[in-house]
């Protein structure tokens, strides 16, 4: 990984772990988020995934516009830092643990394409 992809890696942690801990408080039952990049097409292949414990809650969510929120927290945090998405609603997916468990028997690697 290149210096300046460390940096940017390093910022994306920052930002994303300040709208977790916000996000626990704020929108019932999320529960997590991660992302995943690859950094020679940065930002455009960046992909951030925001967990909840169920899907009712992920449609609650959507019912309510608390998404629109979710994810303009989440580009405001990454805009702190510098990090800006053109077109977040790209790069901002809503998922839950009983998806993953019912699709993919809780294996989040595998939910998420990773190697």
């Amino acid at each position: 990984m290149h210096k300046s992809h460390k940096k940017t890696e390093s910022y994306l942690v920052r930002a994303l772990t300040e709208v977790c801990e916000e996000a626990k408080f704020r929108y019932r039952g999320f529960s997590w988020l991660t992302h995943q990049v690859r950094y020679p097409h940065f930002p455009s292949s960046l992909i951030i995934t925001c967990v909840f414990e169920t899907d009712e809650q992920v449609q609650e969510l959507l019912n309510t516009d608390q998404d629109i929120a979710l994810k303009e927290d989440i580009v405001a945090a990454l805009h702190n830092y510098d990090l800006d998405l053109l077109v977040p609603s790209r790069h901002i997916t809503l998922d839950s643990e009983q998806a993953c468990v019912r699709e993919h028997k809780g294996n989040w690697k595998r939910r998420l394409g990773e190697p």
